[in-house]
């Protein structure tokens, strides 16, 4: 991260790893049921840290969640059945950033642009009704090349271009 520490995220929860005066220190993060602030889900999948510093961690089965390193907890964002607003999976992949700032995550449901100015996602998924949607919704991986195209790996549609906004 900007501080020079190592995130080490594995099935068993998120390890922060760092050097101070020669020394070697770690600290480790951990579901801890009844405990809001905590991580959510101990199997984490993705570590990304934005351009504003903010530290984003992945889970396999529970959402997206936003580290506050002044209060220490994990703000959770999690996809919720009927809201248009809320991350279309749980089950998170990557998280990279577009040229505009904004968070682009791949899950098993598409992809999820995050903004991060007020904290809505928009989201591409696949239609069958448009041949310029996304070839499938199982995202795994995504690159944005020199022109701001974000190339789209999915596990079962191949490979999509998606061009940058206007």
């Amino acid at each position: 991260d900007h501080e020079g520490a190592m995130w080490i995220g594995t099935i068993q929860g998120l390890t922060r790893l760092w050097q101070k005066d020669g020394k070697y220190y770690s600290r480790s993060y951990f579901d801890k049921q009844g405990d809001p602030g905590s991580l959510i889900d101990n199997d984490v999948s993705a570590i990304f840290e934005d351009p504003r510093r903010n530290l984003w961690i992945g889970t396999h089965n529970s959402g997206l969640e936003l580290y506050d390193r002044t209060k220490g907890v994990f703000k959770h964002f999690m996809s919720r059945k009927g809201d248009t607003n809320s991350i279309s999976s749980n089950v998170i992949r990557r998280i990279k950033t577009g040229q505009d700032g904004r968070l682009w995550i791949s899950t098993l449901n598409g992809i999820n642009i995050l903004d991060l100015d007020n904290f809505k996602f928009t989201v591409l998924n696949h239609n069958p009704e448009d041949p310029t949607s996304l070839n499938h919704n199982s995202i795994y991986d995504i690159l944005q090349d020199a022109t701001g195209s974000m190339w789209v790996g999915t596990y079962f549609g191949g490979l999509n271009i998606v061009k940058p906004r206007e």
